[in-house]
């Protein structure tokens, strides 16, 4: 016959298979800003940009960030005709694609590689570009924004357009 396990040692392993499996739905791409685990699908992110130990890695991050973001905000608008609770979570996750974009820059610029740094940048002009557009024909579309929201988002917009032009201008 076989020793019973400690039950100390049971419900640690329970804890961690259960830990483990929130965080890996948390941090799955389907998790919205309307969902209660979005902040840890953030604090993973953030977790990921933090380890990334090279201004290109860090860079690199960023960029996926930005796109990860706008394809929430592409889902949210979808989701605004429906449910009109939704635009300010439109508005608050384009400014956050924007804003990853632009830190994305900040550590572009701090790459020793010149020529890794010029497509670096050249990427981050193109992501900046192309975001702003389907900004424009998606979300901005779909999601009927108004008041503040729209305001909101149209500095992001600027704001993109900005990072686009320091990219280009910075290599």
């Amino acid at each position: 016959m076989l020793p019973k396990p400690p039950l100390k040692l049971v419900s640690t392993v329970v804890a961690l298979v259960f830990l483990s499996g929130t965080v890996a739905y948390a941090a799955s791409p389907s998790t919205l800003p309307t969902s209660p685990f979005y902040p840890l699908k953030r604090a993973w992110e953030g977790l990921t940009v933090a380890f990334a130990m090279t201004p290109d890695a860090k860079a690199q991050a960023l960029i996926d960030l930005a796109n990860a973001r706008l394809a929430e905000a592409k889902t949210l608008a979808a989701q605004a005709k429906t449910d009109p609770s939704v635009k300010s979570a439109v508005a608050q996750t384009v400014k956050d694609s924007q804003s990853s974009l632009s830190l994305a820059l900040d550590n572009a610029k701090k790459i020793e590689d010149a020529t890794k740094r010029k497509e670096t940048l050249d990427e981050i002009s193109k992501e900046a570009d192309d975001n702003k557009q389907e900004i424009e024909n998606e979300v901005e579309k779909e999601a009927e924004l108004e008041n503040g929201d729209k305001t909101d988002v149209e500095h992001s917009k600027e704001e993109l357009s900005k990072t686009g032009s320091d990219a280009k201008s910075s290599d």
